[in-house]
């Protein structure tokens, strides 16, 4: 029983996994734009290299804090109620056309 658990929350967990791997991967992405751009303004790479991780610094704390935590869980809330009830309708029309 517990393995069927696991292997319903299986989608969870590797969507889960994926949008850290995407807000990581942001992050990093933003860091290098912004060690781009220092040295395009003239500074030297080591405080280029500072400015990069800075900016990866500020996006950590933005994305864990709570007040960004806060303001993400109403709006997740509504996002996964408005698909809930598109796949609901159309499970719901399917299964009407078929017992026609």
């Amino acid at each position: 029983m517990q393995f069927l658990k696991i292997v319903k929350a299986l989608p969870l967990i590797l969507i889960a996994g994926a949008v850290i791997l995407l807000t990581v991967y942001i992050c990093l992405d933003n860091g290098a734009w912004a060690y781009l751009a220092a040295r395009l303004l003239g500074l030297e790479e080591k405080y280029a290299s500072n400015m990069e991780w800075l900016v990866i610094a500020v996006q950590s704390l933005i994305f864990t804090s709570d007040w960004f935590m806060v303001g993400l869980g109403p709006f997740l809330t509504g996002v996964w109620k408005n698909h809930l009830a598109l796949i609901t309708k159309s499970i719901s029309v399917t299964r009407l056309r078929l017992s026609a």
